[in-house]
């Protein structure tokens, strides 16, 4: 994606959670992506920037859509749930974790149109993947990175500021 488009989730006390996508090269107000009476979040930009995979709990259970760019219709691409969409790079698969914590492919064809196809699994995630954040991504060369780890809250939390002029202090004494 080019920069062009951010999107974004805003609490509606009608419609839950929705999603917002904002034209940084346009001026005026957002314009609504994904709003229905259920929580819609974790909104992914396809690379080629024509889709929109977000996650909905419209059915009654949380699900991956994908909706286009241009307008039309969402269309539910898990069939047994799932969370933390994110896309290839050639736009042409959309990868997603299951509610058994496995990592899911759907190959979605969308240099042609739309087509989807079964989602498969790709492999399990470790049990101590964090299951509610957006922890995963893909490199450009297709290696997967992920965050594990104990993720209990620990008092206290250390923040560092000013960290890129510590390295580069520490890269100039070299």
């Amino acid at each position: 994606m080019d920069g062009r488009f951010i999107a974004f989730m805003e609490r509606n006390p009608k419609t839950r959670a929705d999603i917002l996508v904002l034209d940084l090269k346009q001026k005026g107000d957002p314009l609504s992506a994904a709003s229905t009476e259920a929580t819609e979040d974790q909104a992914r930009f396809s690379y080629d920037g024509k889709w929109l995979a977000y996650r909905s709990n419209e059915s009654g259970r949380t699900e991956i859509y994908v909706k286009p760019m241009a307008g039309g219709d969402p269309i539910q691409v898990s069939s047994d749930g799932g969370r933390v969409p994110f896309w290839r790079h050639d736009s042409q698969r959309l990868f997603f974790v299951s509610m058994n914590n496995s990592l899911m492919a759907v190959d979605l064809g969308t240099d042609k149109g739309f087509r989807d196809s079964v989602p498969t699994q790709v492999f399990r995630l470790p049990a101590t993947t964090c299951p509610t954040c957006n922890s995963l991504e893909l490199t450009k060369d297709g290696r997967f990175l992920l965050s594990s780890g104990e993720w209990a809250f620990q008092s206290p939390m250390r923040i560092r500021t000013n960290w890129l002029r510590a390295v580069n202090r520490s890269s100039d004494q070299k």
